[in-house]
């Protein structure tokens, strides 16, 4: 796969999982988180803290059976991001 295959796939995940997060925000779903909530800001960091790495933490786990904790799973991650954002020569 080129490097803007990757690229092209990464955006259709991230625009899939934008779509499904998102919704939380709406107030008809069994789901909702009032954005009035998260003008506190302790609130905003407790959400920002679960969106970024304890639930990509549980499906990361749940998906390979890792066992990672958060730490763990964050040090992984950025492993990620350095990954992808490095420029590729292909």
């Amino acid at each position: 796969m080129t490097h803007q295959e990757k690229q092209d796939q990464i955006f259709q995940y991230a625009v899939k999982l934008y779509g499904a997060i998102a919704q939380v925000f709406e107030e008809d779903n069994d789901f909702h988180i009032p954005q009035e909530d998260l003008n506190d800001d302790q609130k905003f960091t407790m959400f920002m803290h679960a969106l970024a790495t304890v639930v990509p933490n549980r499906i990361f786990n749940e998906l390979t059976n890792s066992g990672l904790n958060n730490m763990e799973f964050n040090h992984a991650a950025n492993s990620l991001v350095f990954q992808y954002c490095t420029v590729s020569t292909d």
